[in-house]
């Protein structure tokens, strides 16, 4: 039977480790700045839709609110 040192055995599995840790690393700062870009992207919509709405004239409220009309009965 052959004997290995442990560390010669499990030289490739450290690596790999290594390499993981590093990727793991890398995917949470990319998901972090998505993320934030989704959100400032989503803050700008909400603005310029805002500001559209408040330089319209009197019927500013219908086209923009967009609540139900109520019926009467």
């Amino acid at each position: 039977m052959i004997r290995l040192p442990e560390s010669v055995a499990m030289a490739g599995l450290s690596d790999l480790q290594r390499q993981l840790a590093a990727q793991r690393h890398r995917d949470t700062l990319a998901m972090l700045a998505v993320g934030a870009g989704l959100a400032a992207l989503g803050l700008l919509v909400s603005w310029c839709s805002a500001a559209a709405c408040r330089g319209r004239s009197s019927g500013w409220r219908s086209a923009c609110t967009r609540s139900p009309r109520v019926m009467a009965t």
